[in-house]
């Protein structure tokens, strides 16, 4: 029997290659980041587990999410993977400035899935990304104050801007939930670096958002019965690599919210190596992928 499974990155799998080739396996770790495996006598392949589809066609992925994705007084997300991996300039993008993963905002970002699947139910992949402007955009009819409250030293002490952060983390594991029943195999999540909007006054609900929203990114195999995986990047480290904390050159100099061209270039870059490492939205081609 052959199998193929997903490891993150270089990572070795639980059992490790050396069990591996003494329960008679044959190893090779491919470099789309996936496992071969096979019996020493050459035993036809019979099952393909444990790994993501390939995609039939480009509008079998789609971009849900705010202006992070479409740019606001910024260029938009879509051309810097492009940049990377052609293939992504037609994935389908449904992403709207400006929306919100349960409050605030100028409407919600969830219905954008539903507008994918009606249009074509054969989403494999979803580039997500969501919950900043929950707190940018609060709803101050539901949370009084909150506009100048969570943009301030202390934000984290003030139940209003929690609350908002917890509903906008329930939020997304909401929506990829939806998104598993639909058949969506996999979700890249990537959250927002340190933004230098309000003098840096952001930073620190936005500290508290990050782990809560990674959390429930990685549960979400777990919560989904194992037909969703979700990937979560960090764009903190990556920004504070290039040039350091909220280095202007990385922001859009008319908001301090949104990424210039230089930060697009950064977070297509953290996308296209999460794709890499884990083999998503990769041809059948490709070698590490279920057609």
């Amino acid at each position: 029997m052959l199998q193929v499974e997903r490891v993150a990155g270089s990572a070795t799998p639980a059992r490790g290659l050396a069990a591996a080739a003494a329960l008679g396996f044959t190893v090779a770790v491919l470099a789309g980041g996936c496992v071969l495996r096979g019996f020493e006598d050459g035993t036809t392949a019979t099952t393909v587990a444990g790994v993501p589809p390939c995609l039939s066609a480009p509008s079998d992925a789609v971009f849900i999410g705010d202006s992070y994705i479409t740019g606001f007084l910024s260029p938009p997300l879509q051309p810097a993977l492009g940049a990377l991996y052609p293939t992504a300039n037609a994935f389908r993008n449904y992403a709207v400035p400006g929306t919100a993963m349960a409050t605030g905002g100028i409407g919600p970002i969830p219905p954008q899935f539903d507008i994918a699947v009606a249009v074509n139910p054969r989403v494999k992949l979803a580039i997500l990304e969501g919950g900043g402007n929950d707190i940018l955009l609060c709803d101050q009819v539901r949370f009084p104050d909150c506009d100048s409250l969570c943009s301030a030293p202390g934000s984290t002490a003030q139940t209003e801007c929690t609350d908002i952060v917890n509903d906008a983390v329930a939020g997304a594991g909401q929506l990829m939930a939806r998104m598993a029943a639909a058949g969506v195999a996999d979700v890249v999540y990537f959250f927002y670096p340190h933004i230098p909007a309000s003098g840096g006054g952001y930073q620190e609900i936005l500290d508290y958002a990050r782990p809560r929203m990674q959390q429930q990114c990685e549960n979400a195999a777990a919560a989904n019965g194992g037909r969703l995986s979700c990937h979560f990047i960090d764009l903190v480290p990556p920004f504070e690599a290039a040039g350091g904390d909220m280095n202007p050159a990385n922001f859009s100099p008319l908001d301090g919210v949104h990424p210039s061209a230089a930060g697009d270039a950064i977070i297509a870059g953290q996308i296209w190596g999460t794709m890499q490492s884990s083999c998503l939205g990769q041809p059948a081609d490709s070698g590490c992928c279920a057609p």
